[in-house]
C-alpha cells in the first residue's frame, strides 16, 4: 500500500529529469527550528519525486530523509528500469554513511540485538525492494555541492536544489509518515514523538520530562520586577566607573537584558538544549536557579553572605544609630535567599543588583549620619551581590564551556642538554 502510495504520486508529479541516462540520484534536506521539515528527492532520466516526513514523526531527521530518498529511487526503478538487465545502474548519493551501512549490513537481521541505528526500518525496506529488483541498482557516493560537470554531479546539484527548494509552506509537497511495516515486533509508541526504537528512548523521556517542566507555570519565576517596591538608594559608583574590572557591571548588563545564556533563555531562542539545570537539579536553569538555588554554588552563596554579614555587623557597630539592628541583620540572613518577609515579590532578585527595602526611620530620628549609614548599607549589599553574581557566573560558564587547555610549544634544546627533559 505503502509503495502504490508513491507510484500514484510520481505519477501525478513527474518533476524535471536527469540529464544523462541509465543513472538514478537522490538527496535530502531538512530545516532546523522547532518543527523541522525534512524532504526528499529520487530522480531518474524518466521524471523526479519530491517528497516530505510527515510533521507528525517528530523524531525525523535529514539522515531519515536520505535513506528514504534511496527507498523511493530504487522503488521507481523497479517498475520504471532506467537500463535493462543484467546491466545495474549507478545510484548516486552523497550520503556516504549510507553506502557503507549497506556495503557492511548487506542483509540485517530482525532478530537481532535493539538496533542501534534510527533508520535500520528504513534500511530494511530498501533491502527488501533491492533484493525484488532483476538488476538493484549499484548505490554510489558522490561527493556534494561540487563545481564538476559529471554526469553524477550535474545529477547531485539537481536533487539538491530539488529537495532544498521544497521546504516553502506556500507550496507543500506530499508527506509520508515513516514506515511501521519493517518496525520489531514490540515498540514503545509516545503520541507527542510516534514509535521510540530503543535508542532514542532516553531522549524521549527526557524531552517529555522537559515539555513538563516548560509547561509548568510554578517553574519559571516571575520576571517582572518591581524596582519601586525596592529600596531606592542611589547605586554606588565604584563597580561601575572606577572598578579595575568591568566584568560584575558586563554581567549585570546581560541579566538586566535577560541575555544570559543559560539552558532555559537556549532553549527559549534556539531549541538547541535541554532547559533543564546542567547540574543535574529537577528545575529549569533560568538565572534565578542559577545564583539563589542551584547548590553546586551553595558554597560561593554562603561565604559571601558570611563576609557581607560580618560587614554589615561592623558598619552597625561603628555607629552610634537608632536604626533596628537586629531588623537589619535578620535582611542581610535573607539577601541570597527566597523570603517573602524580607523580599517585597518573594523571591531574591539580587542577581539583578536589587536591595531589600531597609527599615523606614522616622523623621525626628533622621540624621545626616543616619542617611549616610543606610546608604553604606545598602552601597555594601549591592556591591557584594554583583560580585557574587559575576563570580558564579565565571564559574557556570567554565565549567559548561570550559577552553581546550593551551598546548605549549615544543622547546628545542642543544643537544648536550636534551637529557634534561
Amino acid at each position: 500500500m505503502a509503495e502504490s502510495a508513491i507510484l500514484a504520486a510520481a505519477r501525478l508529479q513527474m518533476g524535471p529529469a536527469l540529464l544523462h541516462p541509465h543513472i538514478l540520484a537522490s538527496d535530502a534536506s531538512a530545516s532546523g527550528g522547532p518543527q523541522p521539515h525534512v524532504t526528499f528527492v529520487a530522480a531518474t532520466p524518466h521524471s523526479s519525486l519530491v517528497l516530505a516526513i510527515s510533521p507528525s514523526d517528530r523524531s525525523a531527521s535529514s539522515l531519515h530523509g536520505e535513506v528514504f530518498a534511496l527507498v523511493i529511487a530504487a522503488l521507481l526503478h523497479l517498475h520504471q528500469p532506467v537500463i535493462s538487465p543484467p546491466d545495474s545502474p549507478p545510484l548516486y548519493t552523497d550520503h556516504l554513511n549510507s553506502v557503507r551501512f549497506l556495503q557492511m549490513n548487506s542483509a540485517p537481521s530482525l532478530t537481532s540485538s535493539p538496533p542501534l541505528n534510527p533508520t535500520l526500518p528504513l534500511y530494511y525496506w530498501l533491502l527488501n525492494i533491492l533484493r525484488c529488483t532483476p538488476n538493484p541498482p549499484a548505490l554510489t557516493y558522490t561527493p556534494a555541492h561540487t563545481s564538476a560537470t559529471s554526469p553524477q554531479a550535474q545529477a547531485n546539484r539537481l536533487v539538491d536544489h530539488l529537495a532544498l527548494s521544497s521546504h516553502s509552506a506556500t507550496s507543500p509537497v506530499l508527506s509520508l509518515p515513516l514506515p511501521t511495516f519493517t518496525l520489531p515486533a514490540y515498540v514503545l509508541h509516545v503520541p507527542s514523538h510516534g514509535y521510540a526504537l530503543p535508542f532514542s528512548i532516553p531522549s524521549v523521556l527526557s524531552d517529555l520530562a522537559n515539555h513538563s517542566l516548560l509547561s509548568d507555570a510554578s517553574a519559571r519565576p516571575n520576571s517582572v520586577l518591581f524596582r519601586a517596591l525596592y529600596d531606592t538608594h542611589s547605586l554606588p559608583l565604584h563597580p561601575y566607573v572606577h572598578a579595575s574590572s568591568a566584568y560584575s557591571a558586563l554581567v549585570q548588563l546581560y541579566v538586566h537584558s535577560s541575555q544570559l545564556d543559560d539552558a532555559f533563555m537556549r532553549c527559549r531562542r534556539f531549541c538547541d538544549v535541554s532547559p533543564a539545570c546542567h547540574f543535574g537539579c529537577d528545575a529549569l536553569e533560568t538565572p534565578h536557579h542559577l545564583f539563589v538555588e542551584c547548590p553546586r554554588f551553595a558554597g560561593v552563596r554562603d561565604e559571601t553572605l558570611t563576609a557581607v554579614v560580618r560587614d554589615t555587623s561592623m558598619l552597625l557597630q561603628a555607629t552610634e544609630t537608632p536604626l533596628p539592628s537586629d531588623a537589619i541583620l535578620h535582611i542581610v540572613r535573607s539577601l541570597f535567599i527566597d523570603n517573602p518577609a524580607v523580599w517585597p515579590q518573594a523571591l531574591s532578585h539580587y542577581f539583578y543588583g536589587m536591595v531589600p527595602p531597609l527599615p523606614a526611620v522616622s523623621a525626628k530620628s533622621e540624621t545626616p549620619s543616619t542617611r549616610r549609614l543606610l546608604s553604606r548599607i545598602a552601597a555594601l549589599w549591592h556591591s557584594a551581590s554583583i560580585r557574587l553574581v559575576a563570580r558564579i557566573w565565571g564559574s557556570y560558564k567554565r565549567i559548561v564551556s570550559p577552553f581546550p587547555s593551551p598546548t605549549r610549544p615544543p622547546m628545542s634544546l642543544p643537544p648536550h642538554l636534551t637529557h634534561l627533559l
